[in-house]
């Protein structure tokens, strides 16, 4: 809903010079900005706004001069335009009913390529693609289940660190053929993955970003709402799901 020429205040940290031939410190402050471009960062999960400074305190900052917002999730800050759409306060009124970010990590796996992502109520990002060549039955059995091996290591290594970062309600596991079931076997032998919340599995056509947007459209994840009380209460599955889609 942020577009060029808005206003947006915010509290942000900049960098102020108190003696010549100093590096500075940085400093806590709130500015205003007159939006000249906005983009999301999908690794950080951050909204960059950059844009000329409007207001700020004086002994700190020059108006006019160019100042970057790097704003994070749940983030409060104040948007001010000339006219706001119908369409724009509406998806401001819908955002808002959600109290509690609901973060599902889709993992799309098939023989030697899988992609992972991170949704949640408010942004959807890849956070991982990962190939490996896998030798054909026609090999040596155990070359063919080393390469498994090292191939799951890696899926596995991405699923602990965001489980760590992350406060992920429900892994979803989706993809062709019995993949996906061996790396859930391989994953189940490792006393380092603690994962509390749901696992379920769901067939698609890949183990590409498509397949991901493909499971969130399955009749088998709305089937999930009668199983997971906190998409009953607040059908986030649709909200998602729609959001994903249209955006993609």
């Amino acid at each position: 809903v942020i577009n060029k020429d808005d206003e947006v205040s915010a509290l942000t940290q900049r960098r102020v010079v108190l003696r010549e031939g100093t590096k500075g410190e940085r400093k806590r402050m709130r500015l205003k900005l007159k939006v000249e471009d906005v983009s999301f960062h999908e690794f950080s999960n951050r909204l960059r706004i950059k844009g000329k400074i409007l207001e700020g305190p004086e002994d700190f900052v020059s108006f006019g001069t160019y100042h970057t917002f790097n704003i994070e999730i749940s983030q409060k800050i104040t948007i001010i335009k000339e006219n706001w759409l119908n369409h724009e306060i509406n998806r401001l009124k819908k955002t808002s009913k959600f109290e509690s970010n609901f973060i599902i990590l889709v993992s799309a796996i098939e023989t030697g390529l899988a992609t992972l992502a991170l949704i949640t109520n408010f942004s959807h990002n890849r956070i991982a693609t990962i190939r490996k060549n896998i030798p054909g039955k026609r090999y040596k059995q155990t070359y063919r289940n080393k390469a498994l091996e090292e191939f799951f290591s890696e899926i596995q290594k991405v699923l602990i660190e965001n489980i760590k970062n992350s406060e992920i309600d429900l892994i979803i596991f989706c993809g062709p053929g019995n993949t996906k079931d061996y790396f859930i076997k391989f994953l189940q032998k490792d006393s380092e993955f603690n994962f509390k919340g749901n696992i379920e599995t769901c067939h698609a056509s890949s183990g590409t970003e498509s397949a991901i947007r493909e499971t969130l459209k399955s009749k088998k994840l709305a089937k999930l709402k009668n199983k997971i009380k906190v998409l009953q209460e607040t059908g986030k599955i649709e909200d998602i799901m729609t959001q994903f889609v249209n955006d993609a």
